[in-house]
């Protein structure tokens, strides 16, 4: 990185550390989906910018961890981060049991895997309304603190995985596994042979 992006970033770090105590609830949990959505779309450039896949299946990963977490915070009575460990635990598995054989389809069968898989579970999620609430989803018990202290610490732990998915994404496109991926991207072919 030249040394202007790194001050650029390092200001636009202190601004939005500083950011939870200048405004107010609405607009700390709004700033906090966009971080949440930049997270999703850091991961999806993974897949997609880099290795050039059109994969429509990456959100099923996030809902699946954050169907996990609601319910063992409803049905279980675990505590909320305990429920996103878990989630995220869980969502990886799948992750991994469904993505590999699809990463071995290429170009249209592949996005068409993917485009299957997202709306198979979409329509599980919806069929399945006694345990998932159909389409009108689920509502969460706040928890036992005070709810803008809540929304800051949100807010904070989004910022940070925010920060790590810029960093991971940074550390991909400047090592071999970039380089790799920009080759299947270019020319899976000769990717392949190499």
């Amino acid at each position: 990185m030249k040394k202007n992006q790194i001050i650029i970033a390092i200001l636009a770090a202190a601004v939005f550390m500083a950011l939870p105590l200048f405004i107010e609830g609405y607009w700390i949990r709004v700033i906090s989906s966009i971080f949440m959505y930049a997270i999703i779309t850091g991961a999806l450039n993974i897949i997609a910018g880099f290795a050039g896949y059109a994969a429509f299946g990456n959100i099923v990963f996030f809902g699946i961890g954050a169907y996990t977490t609601a319910m063992l915070m409803l049905r279980v009575g675990f505590p909320w981060w305990t429920g996103v460990v878990i989630g995220a635990i869980l969502a990886a598995l799948f992750a991994i049991l469904v993505g590999l054989p699809i990463l071995r389809l290429r170009g249209h069968y592949f996005a068409i895997a993917t485009l299957g898989i997202n709306r198979a579970v979409e329509q599980i999620a919806l069929d399945w309304g006694s345990f998932t609430g159909g389409g009108k989803g689920i509502t969460l018990p706040l928890p036992q603190m005070e709810i803008q202290g809540f929304y800051a610490m949100i807010y904070f732990i989004l910022f940070g995985l925010l920060v790590l998915t810029f960093f991971t994404n940074f550390l991909i496109a400047r090592g071999r596994l970039g380089y790799a991926l920009r080759a299947i991207r270019d020319n899976e072919d000769a990717a392949e042979a190499s």
